[in-house]
């Protein structure tokens, strides 16, 4: 794991708890975002830390962003989350095997009906998660304040939830009873990581019991102590990931050291579509573990790719006609669409540079729109997968 860990952190509180286990720090901003780059206290590994502010959208940004100028070997991302079971406590800390986006679904005159959106943490991290709460090690680091880690399901979705008899709540309790924590950032990360093929972790420890109670417990020294706590496993948990599988990603090949700077071409990655409902996937012929092949092969990948790019020339001709997107914010991204289809597909390393750089500024527009953001994330994984 020679690729960088991406640290991720919603508020402040969250960011100076991580930035106690870095060192060697040094500011790198993409696109406006600023990133702290440093190496990780005990491990002396490269780590990376960014702000990404609340909500799921902000977070699904900064997560791709830092996915398509990195290439980090993981996502991890640490906070602090309201319980939604009696039996958990302050303190405890809480590793999603699960992140539910919960706030969709379809609202008629005989009711609300959950139309959710999940995702599953990658089975080989939550093993590790669950062995990693049991080590010697954990133990002996762990603050003096914190409490059991536990392994489950997390529920993630735009509302600060202090209540157990609210709508919310009570929607939460119908729908997703199983439900650990509540936390407002772990869906966003969740889809970037996903859409690039790329592991992800949600680390959050319980700093309120979303009963009512908020206020009380933030005015106390609650949010500081699971910031800490979370923020303490979150590093562990990389260092450790980094130090028993140092010369192995995920699909058992050697990764690709970027060195200090990290200004390489992106890793390559293998190409992951998802279908769901009516939806159907055609085959993107001419993509092979990261290659592109030459030859009659090439012309059936490039077509493949073209017709993504007019796919999304009308997913955005209809986004604009029903209002999800400004005049403004449409002839921006089209004129971004239209810079990314000079390059794509790409012959050779500069064009792919350039067309990942252009697609990451059209994802910048269109990156709180799902549809669109979804599929510029499937074509940026396609532009990555690409070499000469």
């Amino acid at each position: 794991m020679n690729r960088p860990i991406l640290f991720l952190t919603a508020v402040d509180v969250e960011r100076r708890a991580v930035l106690e286990h870095l060192t060697d720090l040094r500011d790198v901003t993409v696109r406006g975002t600023r990133f702290i780059q440093g190496t990780t206290r005990r491990g002396r590994h490269t780590a990376l830390l960014a702000q990404t502010g609340q909500g799921n959208a902000g977070a699904s940004l900064t997560a791709q962003q830092a996915i398509a100028r990195f290439t980090p070997a993981i996502v991890i991302f640490s906070g602090i989350a309201g319980a939604l079971q009696p039996h958990l406590e302050l303190g405890d800390v809480v590793v999603a095997e699960q992140i539910t986006a919960f706030g969709g679904g379809l609202s008629e005159d005989d009711g609300f009906w959950a139309r959710p959106r999940s995702w599953q943490v990658p089975h080989a991290e939550q093993q590790f998660a669950r062995d990693l709460a049991e080590d010697a090690v954990w133990k002996e680091t762990r603050p003096a304040y914190a409490g059991r880690v536990m392994v489950g399901h997390i529920a993630s979705g735009e509302v600060v939830l202090n209540s157990r008899t609210s709508d919310i709540a009570q929607r939460l309790l119908q729908h997703h009873n199983d439900a650990l924590a509540v936390e407002m950032e772990g869906a966003g990360v969740a889809r970037a990581a996903h859409s690039n093929s790329v592991p992800f972790m949600v680390v959050r420890a319980i700093s309120d019991r979303a009963d009512g109670t908020k206020y009380t417990t933030d005015r106390g020294d609650a949010q500081r102590q699971a910031a800490a706590t979370a923020a303490a496993f979150a590093v562990l948990l990389g260092d450790e990931l980094a130090r028993r599988r140092p010369d192995e990603s995920r699909s058992g090949r050697p990764s690709h050291d970027q060195g200090d700077d990290m200004t390489q071409q992106p890793a390559q990655q293998n190409v992951q579509q998802t279908a769901q409902g009516n939806a159907r996937v055609g085959n993107m012929v001419g993509f092979h573990h990261g290659k592109l092949i030459y030859g009659r092969d090439s012309d059936q990948a490039a077509a493949a790719l073209n017709t993504e790019l007019a796919r999304l020339r009308r997913l955005l001709e209809g986004a604009l006609a029903e209002g999800r997107i400004s005049d403004a914010e449409h002839r921006e991204a089209s004129q971004h669409l239209a810079d990314a289809e000079s390059v794509v597909p790409p012959q050779d390393p500069q064009q792919q540079g350039a067309a990942l750089w252009v697609l990451g500024k059209l994802l910048g527009i269109v990156g709180g729109v799902a549809d669109l953001s979804d599929h510029v994330n499937r074509i940026i994984t396609s532009v990555k997968g690409m070499t000469a």
